[in-house]
Order: C-alpha cells, then structure tokens, then sequence
C-alpha cells in the first residue's frame, strides 16, 4: 500500500467519524451587548459577523427594552467559554447564556438551526419563537431579517487568496436566558441601556507547538513556544482601547544547525505589537485608530476580498487566523445607517506579507535556468511616505436577507513580485529582489441563508499585478497581468454539530502572457468537514483544497481535544501533493505531523 493510499483512508476515516450519531445537547450562547437603540445593535452584529463568528440580533425579553446581540449558538460550554474569550475584542462583560434548561435528544422543533420566522422576520429555534423571545413591534420579514443578522462562518483556514491556492475569561456561572436574569446582570429596569463594554479586562494564552517534516529530508520544523497577553478597557458606549502583545521562542532555529543562518535570525525569536488602537463613536460614525485588523472577506480558507490584512506564509497556509493575519497600522471610518454600512480606510505605514527567507520550508519556488546559481536579496519595500499609503472604502447594504457589498482598495502590493537579474561571469547567477508595485482592486461580496444552507461568494478584479514569466528576455522578469478572482460556497450545520462547507473558486487572467506558469483560467474546489463530540470534549476537522487544472491537492487533518475550560490538545498531519510547479506540489516534501498544547487565561 503506497504512502497517499494510508493518507487518504485516514482521511476518510475522519470524515466517518464525523458523521457518527450522536445525541443533540443543549445550546449556548455568548451575549456580546444589549441595546435599546436597533442600529447600535445592529453595528455590533455586523462587527462580530465580519470577524467570522455566526451572530444575530434578538429581539427584547419581557420588561424589558433591550435587543441582545448573541454570537453562537454552540453545542458545548466548553466551546462557549472558547467563544467568550474570542469575543473579548468585542466585549470585556461578554457572558454565556445557557439556551436550554437540560440536554435534549434531536427532535422535531428542538436541536435544529436558528431560521427565521415567518411571521415576525426574528430568529427563533426550530421553526418556533424561543420561551421569552417576543418580536418587535411593527416589525416586518426584511427588517427582522436585518436586525437577526446574517449568520457567516468564519474559521479561516490559511492562504492568500489565489495567490495561495494556485501558483475564547468567563464569569463565576452562565446567566440564564430571562428577564430577571438580564435585570440582575445589568442592574437595571427594561428602560433603561447597557453599554457594549465597560471597565478593563487582560487575557491571553501561553502555547507550545512542534511539528516534524518526514517526507523528503526528516527533520523538527518547529518547537515554536509563544505567549500573548492583550488588555482592554473603555469609557462610555463605542469608546475604548485594546492592546495586544505575542512573543514567541523556537529552539529549532535558535540553537539548532538544519537551516540557513538568515532563516534561523528570522524564525528563531519574534515579538510584536498584535494590536493596539483606540474606539471613538459619534452618533453614526465610529473610528479606530491604530494597529488593527480589517476583515473584509467572507470565505473559508480563501482571502480574496480580504485585500487589505497582509498575512504571515511563513508555514504557508498550514496555521490559524490568529496566526496568518497582520494587522495594519490604519486609520478606519464606519457608517452606519439602518441597513447601511460605510468603511474608509487609510493606512499610513503599510504591513506586508512575510515569506521568510530563502532556504526555509515553504519559501516560494523561483525558477533557475540550468547552469545557473540562486541568489536572493531582500525585499524591497517603499518608502513610508503619502505617496505610498493605502486607502480603500467598502459599502455594504442589507436587502431582502441578502447582505452584499462592494469595495475599491489601492495600496502598494501585498505579496511581493520577483524582479529578475543575471549576473554573468564563470558563475553565472540569477538573482531574485522582491518588490511591491501598486495595485488597485475592486470587487464586492454576498451572503445569505437560504433554508439550512449559508450561501457566499466573493468577486475581485484586480489590475497591473505584476507577475512573473519564464523567458529571459524580458528585462526584469516580470509583466503586468489583470485578472479576476472568484468563489462561491455553500455551508451547512447539521443538529449532529456536523459542519460542512464546499466551495468553488477560480481565477481568469483578462490581459495575459503565455509565458506565466498559471494558465489562463485557473479552477479548483475546497471541501470542509468538522464535528464536535461535546461529551468527550473532541473536534475533528478535515480541509482538502484541489486545483482542477492539475493534481496539485491540499489536506489537513486535525483533532482537537479541550482537556478542560483553560486547557487545548491538538495534534494534525499536513500533506501537500502535485507538480513541482504546483502551488502546492512545489512543498511535496514538506508533509508534516504537528500539536500543540494551549492554555488561555
């Protein structure tokens, strides 16, 4: 039995053991905020929504006048208290509320996902107005519709758009879902408003992570040991400050002997400001200021529209949100206005996207004539000056269920172009300078639910990307291309916890040059699979990315154990297959099992 025969029945055997049945337990959910004005309610479900967490607006509980903001619901309090500290961003008095009284089997009526009801437009739980939830008055389908949100997935799996496919402190005791409940916690008559955050909270989580490469030339990729801490506090509604530090250490570079020296300086030790910005609001319009994250895109795994966080490829596509995502040094407007959303952002000193250096495991291919030696310079960035910023604005509009969006976003490139020299001589070379040229990209996105299904897709046309050609005649290698990037996807949760998401992407050089490696019309698929096992603590996932033009595959297998509310087990295996000049064939010598062992604070 060949090595991908074991790797795909192993595969397999995830995927059964996703679907194996498994009763239906209570829900729960994290209250983020709870506002008598609609459109403040509003704004913060669309923040949460765009930071990837499924999210709705609940309309007021008996006596009392508030629209509560839930993110979830989850099968599991383990998996609120991990939800809770994700959304410490968002709210430091984030709490979890419990939506049933006791575990349930799956029935009729019970288990199933949130929809929305017909006749008052809110979310509700099977078909049926959940106990204490009324609607709100003179409330029709669409505005419901509005106020619930629109629930999006937003586990971010890796990558860089096509660049990168083709070529959760929680309080003492949950607080249950009920009048007297919301009373006691705000402290408070139904008239009267709670702010989304207030006071000062720190958290964090300290990890340790090791991987081990044992196709090609076995060896430790990393023993990466890494603490983040972040603080917060604020004053008055839509005012306050984040800070967020992470440092982190790995002995596999520091001391060891496998790689380059420029490799081992650049992967060895790093620490950095995550995030740090403050929060203004004024009537509509709320401001931030500093290092942040701006999230525009809507998909798994795939950063198409997501065109202004630059992201860290250091292990490819191979790691999580929290790790693949830079944040910018930016300065961000947002509008709201009923169904309305404006954002304007600038971004004085631009974040780029980090590859490592030459000689680490997935450094990108670079073409070499034979004869020819291999030299790399560092990047060359521009200058921090005006003239060289970023700036974009993304409108977004909530119509009839369907939240749609277009944007136009011009910076200096993100990912870096590989200008081409040769050196002669007895021994001739080719040298590599990466540069960022500017780009401008347009393009918009769609969500919706439909039934049980969650439907998305992204559009962007992007303009004089410069891209490399294997002929030596042109002067510095590279040509400016147009091109269009595409997706669509379909996501469904089933009352097993079963997750699945599927999607089709593509990408289509409008001015092209034969002589690039893509071709034309590039096309591929991606499929996600997870489960959650709330009894024994366990999570399951399996993400498999494959391009249509070639045998060029991803997939990524994975199991994460929740040891307790503070403590996270998961180990995985990365295999990556296909052409040597295939996205991801170029790394087949790079399969790797990895864990990591996390504990949030």
């Amino acid at each position: 039995m060949s090595r991908w025969t074991g790797y795909w029945r192993g595969a397999l055997l995830m995927f059964a053991i996703a679907f194996v049945p498994q009763a239906v337990f209570a829900d729960y959910a994290v209250q983020v905020g709870a506002f008598k004005d609609l459109d403040r309610a509003r704004k913060l479900a669309r923040r949460v929504r765009e930071a990837g967490w499924p999210v709705e607006v609940r309309s007021p509980l008996p006596g009392s006048r508030l629209l509560r903001v839930w993110a979830g619901p989850v099968a599991s309090r383990e998996e609120a208290t991990a939800l809770q500290e994700a959304l410490r961003p968002f709210s430091s008095d984030a709490f979890i509320v419990r939506l049933e009284s006791a575990p349930t089997p799956a029935s009729p009526g019970t288990g199933a996902p949130p929809a929305v009801s017909p006749e008052t437009g809110l979310r509700t739980s099977g078909g049926e107005t959940p106990e204490g939830v009324v609607p709100l008055p003179g409330t029709d389908t669409d505005a419901g519709e509005a106020a619930a949100g629109e629930a999006a997935a937003g586990e971010a799996a890796g990558g860089e758009g096509m660049d990168a496919l083709f070529g959760l402190e929680e309080p003492p005791e949950s607080v249950d879902a009920g009048a007297a409940g919301m009373d006691a916690l705000f402290g408070m008559a139904g008239e009267e408003e709670a702010a989304v955050a207030g006071g000062r909270g720190i958290g964090g989580y300290l990890q340790s992570e090791a991987a081990y490469t044992f196709a090609g030339d076995p060896h430790w990729s990393k023993f990466r040991n890494l603490a983040e801490v972040h603080g917060q506090g604020s004053w008055g509604e839509g005012n306050g400050w984040w800070l967020g530090v992470r440092a982190w250490f790995d002995p596999v570079y520091a001391v060891g002997d496998y790689y380059p020296d420029a490799v081992r300086q650049d992967q060895g030790f790093e620490a950095d400001i995550r995030e740090a910005y403050l929060d203004f609001s004024a009537g509509d319009w709320d401001f931030r200021l500093g290092r942040q994250h701006i999230i525009w895109g809507e998909m798994v795994g795939l950063f198409f529209a997501d065109v202004v966080s630059a992201k860290d490829l250091r292990e490819f596509v191979l790691v999580d949100f929290d790790y693949l995502r830079i944040p910018q040094w930016a300065t961000l407007g947002e509008y709201f206005k009923g169904d309305f959303h404006a954002e304007a952002v600038w971004i004085p000193v631009m974040s780029y996207n980090k590859v490592g250096k030459y000689g680490a495991d997935f450094f990108p291919a670079l073409v070499v004539p034979p004869g020819y030696g291999l030299e790399v310079a560092d990047d060359r960035r521009p200058d921090d000056t005006l003239e060289n910023s970023g700036y974009g604005l993304r409108l977004s509009y909530l119509w009839s269920g369907w939240d749609v969006s277009g944007f136009y976003f011009s910076s200096p490139d993100l990912k870096a172009a590989y200008a081409r020299t040769t050196v002669g001589g007895s021994a001739p070379l080719v040298r590599y300078t990466p540069v960022h040229e500017r780009v401008a990209r347009m393009g918009g996105t769609f969500a919706k639910d439909v039934g049980a299904a969650l439907v998305k897709g992204e559009l962007v046309y992007t303009m004089d990307r410069p891209f490399s050609v294997l002929r030596l005649s042109e002067p510095d290698g590279l040509v400016p291309l147009d091109l269009v990037d595409y997706v669509v996807g379909l996501e469904f949760t089933t009352e097993q916890s079963v997750r699945l998401n599927f999607q089709f992407f593509g990408r289509y050089f409008t001015r092209y040059d034969a002589d690039v490696v893509p071709d034309r019309h590039e096309t591929g698929v991606s499929a996600l699979i997870s489960r959650e096992f709330p009894r024994l603590r366990l999570e399951p996932e399996v993400l498999l990315i494959h391009s249509l033009n070639r045998p060029d595959w991803l997939l990524s297998a994975k199991l994460a154990w929740r040891l307790d509310e503070a403590w996270r087990l998961r180990f995985g295996v990365d295999l990556l297959q296909g052409p040597g000049d295939g996205l991801f064939g170029q790394y087949a010598d790079k399969d790797r099992v990895f864990g990591e062992l996390r504990y949030s604070f």
